[in-house]
């Protein structure tokens, strides 16, 4: 099956949309564009990061876990994670790993995004 060359432009304004949909407080909206990138294989790591923010504003902190840890399987990481992971831990009451997963964003903060290893 040939890919329609339109679709990275299509992946982008989706990826546009759903930061301006959690800007303006619609996490829902924002999390099924997310996922719809997940399903066609185009979730970098600003958009799985994205994509767990929205998780976790929806309610859902251990989907948001759950995200962030597919991002690290894939050795995507940025300190963004750390910060969202120190919030889902909040949430779900494990403040012991909350403070971890905080001095773990303080220390690498200002750290460019690692991208996923090419195959």
């Amino acid at each position: 099956m040939t890919q329609d060359p339109r679709q990275p432009a299509a992946c982008a304004v989706l990826r546009l949309l759903a930061y301006a949909l959690l800007q303006n407080n619609q996490p829902g909206s924002a999390l099924q564009l997310l996922t719809t990138l997940g399903h066609l294989d185009r979730l970098d790591v600003r958009s799985r990061a994205m994509k767990a923010l929205a998780q976790l504003r929806t309610g859902a902190p251990a989907d948001a876990l759950a995200t962030l840890q597919e991002g690290t399987d894939k050795g995507e990481e940025m300190p963004l994670f750390n910060l969202i992971r120190a919030q889902a831990h909040m949430k779900l009451s494990q403040a012991t790993l909350a403070r971890a997963a905080m001095q773990r964003y303080v220390a690498t903060r200002g750290h460019v995004p690692t991208p996923p290893p090419t195959s």
